[in-house]
């Protein structure tokens, strides 16, 4: 988990950055911070001061989460979709709409957005 900075050996790893590692973040709040705007699954927060309790049901919620959510699925751009450790051969258009699927994975996909997706990776001749 994470604070605004935590050191991990020499570098400090920012919630960003944990964020694109796709790393669960528990963000650690000054008393007279402004509350962070989080909509991640993968990130909470807390305000100092705060229990030993209270920081680790934090920490159990956010991992419990964490684990229910899990990764996206990604394309590789060989013609494989890979999801939690497994891979399966899709073919080019199906690779195209898995990858513009995948950036939305858990939302709503609406008709334009796959339609500009196909049309965008379609080969021009």
């Amino acid at each position: 988990m994470v604070g605004p900075g935590t050191s991990s050996g020499s570098r400090t790893l920012r919630p960003q950055r944990l964020a694109d590692l796709g790393r669960p973040r528990l963000l650690i709040v000054a008393p007279d911070a402004a509350a962070p705007a989080t909509v991640d699954c993968d990130e909470d927060w807390i305000r100092l001061p705060a229990e030993d309790a209270d920081v680790r049901a934090r920490i159990a919620a956010l991992a419990a989460r964490a684990a229910r959510h899990g990764l996206t699925p990604k394309t590789t751009g060989d013609g494989r979709l890979v999801f939690r450790g497994r891979w399966v051969n899709v073919s080019g258009i199906e690779e195209i709409l898995a990858r513009s699927l995948s950036e939305h994975f858990g939302e709503l996909v609406d008709d334009r957005t796959v339609e500009a997706a196909v049309s965008a990776g379609r080969p021009t001749t």
